[in-house]
């Protein structure tokens, strides 16, 4: 704004004449820039991911409220199942039984996971793979996020949220879940201990 330049903060409210030229970037990426000889600039709706800011950080005494980008706060946050593992993993099988299970936090940033701290700068590939599960059809996701050290897959349901936008670049795709040989066999002895256990409780009647 004229002579004054602003970087990751907005006074609000504002009325100013003379040249103004702005730059906003998106968390994914997305950058969009503008210019013009005035700018106002006013609280609209309620406050969401942003902060007031204290007073004393105005730039020349200025006297509107200045915000900030709130970095403490996800923008969302689900349950999930992980594993921290090589390779191809959308298959039921011994590693998904072991899984970390907690809870997933995005961030503007960074993704969390209990001590998996993955920032958004270091992934190199995210592919998102929709599916139903193999025998309730119950719809799913499994995130798989990789570095140049790492491969994470995070095991997801179903929610509206994966569908919209992230704030990290990823690759969606539809797969069919596959079931390991030790997955059939235990669920085939699960099966027959039920079928064994209605019948034993029919024949004692």
């Amino acid at each position: 704004m004229g002579s004054e330049v602003f970087e990751n903060m907005i006074p609000v409210p504002t009325d100013r004449s003379g040249t103004v030229h702005g730059r906003l970037e998106s968390i994914n990426g997305d950058v969009v820039t503008f210019g013009g000889r005035a700018i106002s600039t006013r609280f609209s709706g309620k406050w969401e991911f942003v902060e007031k800011l204290p007073a004393e950080w105005a730039p020349g005494g200025l006297s509107a409220t200045f915000i900030g980008l709130k970095m403490d706060k996800p923008l969302y946050s689900c349950l999930t199942k992980a594993v921290n593992a090589d390779g191809d993993q959308l298959r039921t099988g011994p590693k998904w039984i072991t899984s970390r299970r907690g809870r997933l936090n995005l961030y503007f940033d960074r993704l969390e996971c209990g001590d998996w701290i993955i920032a958004y700068a270091d992934i190199r590939e995210a592919v998102l793979s929709s599916f139903r599960s193999p025998v309730l059809r119950i719809p799913g996701y499994i995130l798989a996020v990789r570095t140049d050290d790492d491969t994470y897959h995070f095991g997801l349901n179903g929610w509206r949220y994966w569908n919209g936008e992230l704030p990290f670049p990823v690759t969606r795709q539809k797969t069919r879940l596959k079931m390991s040989p030790i997955s059939i066999v235990a669920r085939a002895v699960l099966i027959g201990y039920a079928v064994y256990f209605v019948w034993h409780w029919v024949a004692s009647r």
